[in-house]
């Protein structure tokens, strides 16, 4: 093999690797910027709950979903119990696990009616004859 065959050669596989070292840079780096968020729930009767990243639906609990590095307020709800709130940080490449136990309203505040229903039932809510 001649030099010109040589240095040919050598180029081609020179870039050939730099290419594929700036793409996994590139990809690393500028894209996958998303970390994990494990929501577990410590009682059965609570699971399906709605969890919240940021008033966005991310999940229903327990679960496991990816979401972009930074800060967030997560909200977890579900019909009858007291929401859960607590703000988190996303970190690139990692998880953050939070272990959520919802807690039953008081049966007072269950069995209590509407305000606005019962203003509605008042005036005209209902029909006449």
């Amino acid at each position: 093999m001649d030099v010109p065959k040589k240095i040919i050669l050598f180029l081609i596989t020179f870039s050939a690797i730099a290419g594929a070292i700036f793409f996994i840079f590139f990809i690393n780096f500028f894209i996958n910027r998303d970390g994990t968020l494990l929501v577990d729930i410590t009682s059965p009767d609570t699971k399906g709950a709605i969890v919240y990243a940021n008033n966005r639906l991310a999940c229903y609990a327990p679960c496991i979903t990816n979401l972009r590095q930074g800060k967030y307020q997560i909200r977890v709800e579900k019909e009858n119990y007291n929401s859960y709130e607590k703000e988190i940080e996303i970190k690139k490449g990692k998880t953050t696990e939070i272990n959520v136990q919802l807690i039953m309203e008081e049966e007072e505040n269950l069995n209590k009616p509407n305000p606005a229903q019962e203003k509605m039932e008042g005036h005209g809510g209902k029909n006449k004859k």
